[in-house]
């Protein structure tokens, strides 16, 4: 098997419903990271949670079905009434051919009950939730005239504020109340693909490097509108990088900084190694305290 058995695999796994076209091509990304042998994702993504194996067991079934074909092999056959003809082949005989009578199809009665009841069904369903609609939208005209009066007495800077809080609030409650136990758990094995490269992002190229691999992770997987507990890692990553980067500054660039603009040398070839190493943020720092 090769590279190709493996990326035929996350194309139907997303053609199936299985996996969201990121989630496939990032499981294709991290198999391959992982330094696997090519063709056993199968294996892979069993291991690390990603599909079930009844799931994975459909997926590498269909895989094989295209690789054997089931291409029906159709052969010629000679009828019994042939007769030969002066050329030696064989021609069968000529019928008269009766035209095939209509047939009457009786109407199943069990199955036009059930279509009946499910007409009935959904009728009744769909007037219930409109009568449950126009419940939840009507007000009383006491509830109005009280509204009406609390917003007359109460301060309109007050009122919007404690509005726009509500809203948000309600807002952010609606996108948790969104998302089950199965959305959580597949957002944090994203996470922890994301919290490794992030590691790997601090060995490469230092501390801040990895916090901005860490922001834009969460801005690709859809911050703020991801499940809470995924939202509180992603805090916990850029506090931990953003601790790290202030120590940096604090205990080596700074005291570098010091000491070179004390020999009167020239600080602009620091200055680009700190922004490099610590961000513009800590730049503007250092010249604010050494300018």
């Amino acid at each position: 098997m090769t590279t190709a058995h493996d990326e035929l695999f996350c194309r139907l796994a997303i053609r199936a419903g299985l996996l969201e076209k990121e989630d496939g091509v990032e499981l294709l990304q991290t198999f391959r990271a992982a330094g696997k042998a090519p063709g056993r994702i199968a294996e892979y993504v069993i291991e690390e949670g990603w599909l079930d194996e009844g799931a994975v067991a459909k997926i590498e079934n269909a895989i094989s079905k295209r690789a054997d074909g089931h291409v029906a092999e159709t052969r010629r056959s000679v009828p019994k009434n042939a007769r030969a003809t002066k050329g030696g082949a064989a021609r069968p005989r000529r019928r008269h051919h009766t035209p095939a009578q209509a047939r009457t199809v009786k109407a199943n009665p069990t199955q036009a009950a059930i279509i009946g009841i499910a007409m009935v069904t959904l009728v009744g369903a769909t007037i219930f939730l409109v009568v449950r609609w126009i419940q939840s939208d009507a007000r009383s005209a006491s509830d109005i005239v009280n509204e009406a009066s609390n917003k007359k007495n109460a301060p309109v800077e007050k009122t919007e504020s404690v509005v726009g809080f509500k809203s948000e609030k309600s807002e952010k409650e609606d996108i948790q109340a969104r998302f089950t136990k199965e959305d959580v758990d597949k957002y944090m094995k994203q996470l922890d693909t994301k919290k490794t490269y992030a590691y790997q992002a601090q060995a490469d190229g230092g501390n801040y490097n990895a916090l901005r691999y860490v922001k834009k992770s969460a801005e690709d997987m859809g911050s703020p509108k991801l499940p809470q507990v995924v939202l509180d890692e992603f805090a916990k990553l850029e506090s931990e990088f953003s601790s790290l980067i202030e120590a940096d500054y604090t205990q080596d660039w700074l005291p570098k900084l010091k000491e070179a603009k004390a020999k009167g040398e020239e600080l602009a070839p620091l200055y680009g190694e700190l922004e490099e190493a610590c961000g513009p943020e800590f730049l503007a720092k250092a010249k604010a305290e050494l300018e």
